[in-house]
């Protein structure tokens, strides 16, 4: 029997940081005591319940007009945001406490406050989100979202082809134990320029691991 878990009514899409910036150029108010980060998941989340409640309805959880009509309703939006450098060291120090390495320790201790203190670009990333989770109440509300893509590709739909600025790819989301959350502000062309250049290595390793059997049988032959 299957468990049916929040993930399961959970949906993903990255967030460009061009997508960020739109939001702060036209949405954000800087009189507006709710925090940036705050009013940013409010539009999203208002946003995103407008659409895909304008969106066809599916019939999923019933029929008749007061199915069509009910809204779709968001229940939680969460942000992943650029923290890689300092999860890459706190998972450094863990290693280093483990080993009782204490004056390195202590060394990437004083590292870690001195970027924090003093590095006001670093602030910035681990604030600036890089991707969106959001969950939804219903199966009929997920199932829209799960068709989103299809759904801004209609003609009577083009109008919501960009979201901020530009387009985004919703997807179900990944499992909390499966995302390597220091990896989130990786974009597609990143990952796959990674790919490429580790795909580029490991031909160049064949090639010469080729010419080196081939040189060796070579004069093997030639020694006979």
């Amino acid at each position: 029997m299957k468990t049916t878990s929040a993930a399961d009514y959970t949906l993903e899409f990255k967030i460009h940081p061009e997508m960020y910036e739109y939001f702060q150029e036209k949405y954000l108010d800087e009189t507006n005591p709710i925090s940036e980060i705050g009013q940013f998941r409010t539009y999203v989340k208002d946003e995103m319940e407008s659409r895909l409640t304008d969106f066809p309805c599916l019939y999923i959880d019933g029929d008749g007009e007061e199915e069509r009509d009910r809204p779709v309703k968001i229940a939680i939006i969460t942000f992943a945001f650029n923290n890689s450098e300092i999860i890459h060291n706190l998972r450094k120090r863990g290693l280093l406490l483990g080993k009782e390495k204490w004056k390195k320790i202590e060394k990437l201790q004083k590292k870690m406050s001195d970027r924090l203190a003093n590095s006001q670009e670093l602030l910035d990333k681990m604030q600036t989100p890089v991707s969106c989770f959001m969950t939804l109440e219903t199966e009929e509300g997920k199932s829209r979202g799960e068709l989103y893509n299809d759904t801004v590709e209609l003609e009577d739909y083009a109008h919501y082809r960009t979201f901020l600025g530009s387009e985004i790819d919703v997807k179900q989301a990944s499992e909390p134990t499966d995302i390597i959350w220091e990896n989130r502000h990786f974009t597609s062309k990143a990952r796959f320029l990674r790919t490429m250049i580790v795909a580029f290595i490991v031909f160049l390793m064949l090639c010469v691991s080729f010419f080196l059997i081939f040189t060796a049988q070579k004069t093997s032959l030639a020694m006979k």
